[in-house]
């Protein structure tokens, strides 16, 4: 079958030399258009009248260098010796622009199956871009003296091309990640806390997560089951899950401590503690008459967390694998919380400045003494297999404390470091300790190794510091090693010789 000229257009077109095309399928409201380009302007062309419906001048102030249209978005996106690319909607309205390459964008491939678009370089980059959520995906350096000239791809994006004056290239995309467990349909909102149970097989790996303002939902980790959830009916500052006792802590905005039980779908509300670790200092706080006096009232707790402590591994397990015979049952030995040999204590960080222990079976206060010269605790975590309690305040400091869950003044202060910044994140590896802290105002991120046995600053820090907020500082002990990461997509690396 021979193809045939449908329609030809000259009239409007100044004898103009194209450079790029792009085709836009008919839709209801609107005609099969073409897009095409000469320098910086942008023509559109009505296919089935054969006729210019207008000329687009103000898209960018130097020539077109690459364009692809996205019928899945309705959008034209557009690459130009300005070194960016902008998606234009269908309005002309400007939905998002992308800065990155260090050269002009020689050809644009939208991939509809991946929602990804991929842009090669004259600077040797291929880059990948979600254009939904306006930021970049990928970076690869194709190792090439010549650049690419264009690239594309597959409809399902199993595989894409790009070839140079060299010769022709083959890619595939690798995921590290896919989807394991989506908790709600509404991406706006922010999943605000993930914990992992830290507890080795034969237990499960337990994920919680609280998101918006009041719900928390427990996931397997190995299938990203959603096992429970819970509503709060109130804001949720933090949470913590005992999984050997399927308990979950939660502590609201008005600082008052929930405990649930994980064994019924939903978790059900057992008991609600109001006041705990608050109100003026007692002689049984062992605090003196004169700090008693000074000192300001412990207010409502910030911050919770749960201290573990396992001596007995074997009955620990039985007694967890008795209980998920009882799973979906609401009833609840109160009893059984109150372990003598194996301890579960929850932790709480205040205003005023006061850390408070609490009993995991009714909420007693076992323990409360005074933190942080009185100021605010902004976190608390623990180390159980380091005896280790770590906490941070408003005065700039990280306190260490020593753990001893079997005596009633089961906290006692090691040392206390001042940082002189406000810390975001503190993670601790065997002797050694890191912190994040950040001044946006001044530009300043940084990131601080101390030594906890001589008190001093170690380590040398990673050779490329972050330049942004800092989103994350975790612990990887089987490398040794302290991984931070900051805005934009930016990971760094501290490694110990322990």
């Amino acid at each position: 079958m021979l193809m045939r000229c449908k329609v030809k257009i000259q009239e409007g077109l100044h004898n103009s030399t194209f450079t790029h095309m792009a085709l836009a399928p008919p839709r209801s409201d609107r005609p099969h258009r073409a897009f095409v380009v000469c320098g910086q302007i942008v023509t559109v062309v009505d296919l089935d009248v054969g006729k210019i419906l207008e000329h687009k001048k103000d898209l960018c102030s130097r020539d077109i260098t690459a364009m692809v249209y996205c019928s899945q978005l309705d959008c034209l996106i557009i690459a130009s010796e300005e070194l960016s690319i902008r998606v234009w909607g269908p309005d002309w309205d400007l939905r998002t622009a992308f800065v990155g390459h260090n050269g002009v964008v020689n050809s644009l491939f939208y991939c509809s199956e991946l929602h990804m678009l991929l842009s090669a370089s004259v600077d040797c980059t291929i880059r990948c871009w979600n254009v939904e959520e306006g930021d970049v995906i990928e970076c690869v350096h194709t190792e090439q003296k010549n650049p690419p000239l264009c690239i594309g791809g597959t409809r399902k994006g199993d595989t894409f091309f790009s070839f140079s004056h060299q010769g022709v290239d083959l890619w595939s995309i690798r995921h590290l990640y896919n989807l394991h467990c989506k908790l709600n349909s509404d991406e706006r909102a922010p999943l605000r806390q993930i914990l992992v149970s830290p507890f080795p097989a034969p237990y499960p790996t337990r994920v919680l997560c609280v998101s918006r303002d009041s719900d928390i939902t427990l996931v397997a980790a190995e299938t990203g089951a959603v096992l429970t959830s819970f509503d709060a009916k109130q804001r949720i500052l933090c949470a913590d899950y005992c999984l050997h006792k399927e308990i979950l802590l939660a502590l609201t905005e008005s600082g008052t401590v929930l405990q649930a039980n994980t064994l019924t779908n939903p978790i059900t509300l057992m008991q609600e503690w109001k006041g705990r670790g608050q109100g003026p200092w007692q002689q049984r706080d062992h605090v003196t008459e004169n700090d008693a006096q000074n000192l300001p009232v412990p207010g409502p707790p910030c911050c919770l967390v749960l201290y573990s402590y396992v001596a007995e591994t074997q009955e620990a397990l039985e007694e967890w694998r008795s209980l998920q015979e009882r799973r979906g049952c609401s009833h609840r030995n109160k009893a059984s919380l109150d372990d003598a040999k194996n301890r579960f204590l929850i932790i709480l960080g205040q205003n005023g400045g006061c850390v408070s222990v609490l009993t995991l079976d009714k909420g007693k206060v076992l323990y409360r003494t005074p933190a942080h010269s009185g100021q605010k605790v902004t976190k608390v975590q623990v180390y159980p297999e380091n005896d280790c309690l770590l906490s941070t305040g408003e005065d700039l400091t990280v306190v260490v404390w020593r753990v001893n869950p079997y005596v009633r003044e089961c906290l006692s202060q090691q040392l206390s470091l001042h940082c002189g910044q406000p810390q975001v994140y503190l993670a601790a590896l065997g002797p050694h300790l890191a912190l994040t802290s950040q001044e946006p105002d001044s530009a300043i991120y940084s990131l601080m190794h101390f030594n906890l046995l001589n008190q001093s600053p170690t380590g040398r820090p990673p050779r490329e510091g972050h330049l942004d907020h800092f989103t994350g500082l975790y612990v990887c002990p089987d490398l040794e090693e302290f991984q931070s990461n900051a805005v934009p997509e930016c990971l760094a690396y501290g490694g110990f010789v322990m």
